[in-house]
């Protein structure tokens, strides 16, 4: 991440490591948080691939935070209430805090997410409330 002039910063994805999102379960999502406390209080965000192995799929789970993506590459889906929602490259999905979802999407694709709170701190992975940011290195 490189700040240009004050307060703004150009985002690439070598900015922070990928880590696997829910790791140990085999999701095969990897986050790239290059948006975090380090910028700003309010958003956070970055870059998100799925491995190129297999198709990647995270189940039921009730987002505690507003998030929307929008995909670089290959295609992203949200499900919920049985309804599932298809974003391909150059297209986006918006999603509300509280909304339960599952989301998943084709091997080797990419996306730029974008949610806030940043400091959500679900507890997962053993981190909570005051814990690091997932994914935020310094």
């Amino acid at each position: 991440m490189t700040e240009g002039t004050p307060g703004v910063w150009l985002l690439t994805e070598d900015d922070t490591p990928y880590v696997e999102v829910m790791p140990g379960t085999g999701s095969g999502v990897r986050t790239a948080r290059s948006i975090n406390a380090r910028q700003t209080t309010q958003l956070g965000g970055g870059f998100v691939r799925i491995d190129e192995i297999k198709d990647a799929e995270i189940r039921n789970w009730k987002l505690q935070f507003d998030e929307a993506f929008f995909v670089i590459s290959g295609e992203f889906w949200v499900e919920t209430d049985g309804v599932r929602t298809t974003a391909r490259a150059g297209e986006g999905i918006l999603i509300a805090k509280g909304t339960t979802v599952s989301e998943g999407g084709k091997a080797g694709s990419r996306a730029f997410v974008v949610l806030w709170p940043h400091d959500w701190y679900v507890p997962l992975n053993g981190m909570g409330p005051g814990g690091p940011e997932p994914g935020a290195h310094d």
